[in-house]
């Protein structure tokens, strides 16, 4: 894994993800969403989507998450929401292409100005993500799609995909990012987080070799 660093100086607050509190934020750290709250926040932010019989089998939905699923769970929570608006997504690259210059708060009061939604503008310190996901709208758009329709499918997907880069050692903890796990009537859920709230580490690798 390659990981590319950001520094959280002041991450936007959203109403369903809990955000990294800056270095002198001394309170305890928020909950982790719920499913029920991450579908929510995915239906209110999607923009319409035709109304088909579309479904997904699970390795499709592994093929779909397979280059974002060992992100860290903040990181991994917004680009899943902001993939419901692939228009905004495109609209973020475009514009970060002409605002490289802008870092921390100042990125974000800018980015707030132009209107994109907290998840967005959550996503925007880390440039080579959005990067990413502009350059592959069809797969944005049909990975928000997914999210949108079957988002218990696709966290699965994830969770099974955890655990096969865990099993080939691909996923561990390091400096950079804690890995943890928890077995819930007899199903482990893997967690990637970050060990310090002030700085977020987004692997970059390949899918076809790291699983």
């Amino acid at each position: 894994l390659t990981l590319s660093a950001c520094k959280k100086e002041e991450t936007p607050a959203t109403p369903t993800v809990a955000t990294a509190p800056t270095a002198a934020t001394t309170a305890a750290p928020t909950p982790p969403p719920t499913a029920e709250q991450l579908a929510q926040a995915a239906v209110e932010n999607a923009q319409p989507l035709t109304a088909d019989a579309t479904t997904w089998t699970p390795e499709a939905l592994e093929e779909l998450a397979a280059p974002i699923a060992l992100y860290p769970d903040p990181v991994l929570e917004q680009v899943l929401i902001a993939s419901t608006n692939p228009q905004e997504v495109l609209d973020a690259g475009n514009w970060l292409l002409d605002n490289k210059n802008l870092k921390g708060k100042a990125l974000d009061q800018a980015a707030e100005q132009q209107g994109f939604t907290p998840p967005m503008r959550a996503l925007l310190p880390f440039p080579e993500t959005v990067d990413m996901m502009a350059g592959q709208m069809g797969w944005t758009q049909e990975l928000g799609q997914a999210y949108v329709n079957d988002q218990a499918g696709v966290m699965d997907a994830i969770q099974r995909l955890r655990l096969q880069a865990e099993e080939v050692g691909t996923l561990q903890s390091s400096p950079q990012m804690t890995v943890a796990s928890e077995t819930v009537d007899n199903v482990k859920y893997i967690t990637v987080s970050p060990p310090s709230p002030e700085v977020i580490y987004v692997p970059q690798y390949d899918p076809v070799t790291v699983y």
